[in-house]
């Protein structure tokens, strides 16, 4: 599996059941969602991952 796969995958698996951000670039995959009570924006690109706060 590629870098970027495992990227898309580990986003996929943690941002299920967000909403994804649209009209982006294709390389990038945002999606808002809550974490408890505190609302958070996933962020996967051609880099990786990063969950925001």
């Amino acid at each position: 599996m590629s870098y970027s796969q495992r990227g898309l995958h580990w986003f996929n698996a943690l941002s299920a059941g967000a909403t994804q951000v649209t009209g982006l670039p294709a390389s990038l995959k945002v999606a808002d969602s809550m974490l408890g009570e505190q609302p958070v924006r996933f962020v996967a690109g051609g880099w990786g991952y990063l969950p925001f706060v």
